[in-house]
């Protein structure tokens, strides 16, 4: 392992910035010829390129611009800041911007695992560009900048396998054509904390290619973003994406099953995430080929307190496509709620719903839960509340025409906003003959009716055992 030290005015040449040992102390005490002047100097002026067992120092007072003649590679393991006072202890500060322009300008990561520290960039084309596979990229405590261009953009990963992960990282868009990413090949990106700033460019941009692309982003303040959904309809890729507790533009739209017309298994999730003017922490949507599940605050069961812990009420609203099918059903999960299922005399899970004039069977709409059994925790007990061919069976009977679902002990005086024509009908699931523990419930809903309009069925998310 070598050190490398980076900042602006150094004068190092050859391995003058290079040291077998981490350094203390000061940049001044390395003196100007003891560091080198920029990241270029460091990874390829260097006489003893760094490879990935390497460490790359920059001053956190390092501010730097250049026109390098194409790209810089960052080859080593780690590049960060570190205080010009100190620097053997880490310091976001340091910054430094490409601006050549007759060709790509940017930063080339090319070790396979590597994590930039603090340490911001800009550049006029792609800003970071990940290559290596398959790799594990990490930007973390830094801001990136990108121009105004339509293929400007944070970051791209472009080779099978490659993960990025932003921490704490503020993307700033030069303009509303810029976007802050991009990948295929199977690549995935991860955005933990930080925000958007500068012109209304678009979050995602250019994703598919060759195997697809998939996306979680975690507490990220979306505000400036004019585009939060790519649309995927124009390439036949897996395209995943999801967003958690991110706050969203004013005016952001959100896609529905129609986009993913020409691929069957992209998907968009998003939960908790609303503008500052909504403020509604609840909402969600989950949309892909198949159907649309998002909250609904007008249509709701009006004396249970609201599910989600604050004061509006809600329910789930359902629309599938005319692509639902039991070979391609509409799947998704409730809110995962406490329950107890040890007691086997009671254990009765009972989910309520109502439609507005459709008629459901059990092999129209199902609910699944896996829970543990209440004697061995480590053994997987399985129940389901649609119809099923012979015992221990899990899977729905894509055949039969069906038994309609019992009638709801919810009616219309128990619901604020239900549809004009109202079904109320409940999903139960009997956990008594296999009595299980205390758990957080995750249930599944799957949904195999086919073009159920928006409006026609409101599922309750607040689980009764009984």
């Amino acid at each position: 392992m070598a050190f490398y030290y980076v900042k602006s005015g150094g004068t190092a040449t050859g391995d003058a910035g290079r040291y077998a040992t981490q350094q203390t102390g000061s940049f001044a005490s390395l003196g100007a010829s003891g560091y080198y002047d920029t990241l270029e100097d460091a990874f390829e002026n260097s006489t003893t390129v760094p490879v990935q067992a390497d460490v790359v120092c920059v001053s956190d007072v390092h501010n730097k611009s250049y026109s390098h003649v194409q790209y810089v590679t960052i080859s080593a393991g780690l590049v960060v800041s570190v205080d010009d006072s100190n620097c053997d202890q880490y310091k976001p500060g340091a910054s430094e911007t490409n601006t050549q322009t007759s060709t790509y300008d940017e930063y080339y990561i090319q070790s396979e695992n590597c994590l930039i520290a603090g340490v911001s960039l800009a550049s006029l084309d792609y800003v970071v560009y990940s290559q290596s596979a398959p790799c594990l990229h990490i930007l973390q405590d830094l801001k990136l900048t990108t121009s105004s261009g339509i293929s400007d953009m944070a970051t791209y990963l472009s080779n099978y396998g490659g993960r990025m992960i932003f921490k704490n990282v503020e993307v700033q868009l030069g303009g509303t054509s810029a976007f802050v990413v991009g990948g295929n090949d199977s690549s995935i990106f991860e955005w933990f904390g930080g925000k958007t700033s500068g012109s209304a460019g678009k979050l995602f941009s250019n994703l598919g290619g060759n195997g697809g692309f998939k996306a979680h982003l975690t507490g990220v303040d979306l505000s400036t973003v004019s585009q939060i959904f790519d649309n995927v309809a124009s390439t036949s890729h897996n395209v995943f994406q999801r967003l958690d507790h991110c706050k969203l533009p004013t005016s952001a739209t959100m896609p529905s099953h129609t986009d993913f017309s020409t691929t069957p298994n992209s998907r968009f999730e998003m939960y908790n995430c609303d503008d500052g003017t909504g403020d509604k922490l609840h909402r969600f949507l989950i949309v892909d080929r198949a159907g649309v599940a998002r909250n609904s605050d007008s249509c709701y069961v009006t004396e249970t307190t609201a599910w989600y812990g604050e004061t509006d009420k809600s329910s789930i609203e359902v629309i599938t496509s005319a692509n639902c099918s039991h070979r391609a059903p509409f799947i998704f999960q409730l809110p995962a709620q406490i329950i107890d299922l040890a007691d086997s005399t009671s254990d009765l899970i009972t989910i309520d719903l109502v439609t507005d004039a459709i008629t459901l069977t059990d092999t129209d709409i199902a609910a699944f839960l896996v829970y543990p059994d209440g004697t061995t925790q480590v053994q997987a007990n399985f129940v389901t509340s649609g119809k099923t061919v012979g015992a221990g069976n899990y899977g729905i009977d894509p055949l039969a025409s069906g038994t309609t679902l019992p009638t709801s002990s919810l009616g219309a005086s128990d619901w604020t906003g239900e549809p004009a024509s109202p079904n109320f009908y409940k999903l139960e699931l009997d956990t008594s003959n296999d009595a299980g523990s205390l758990l957080a419930a995750e249930i599944r809903i799957e949904i195999y009716k086919p073009s159920i309009a928006a409006g026609d069925l409101f599922i309750h998310p607040l689980l009764v055992v009984s």
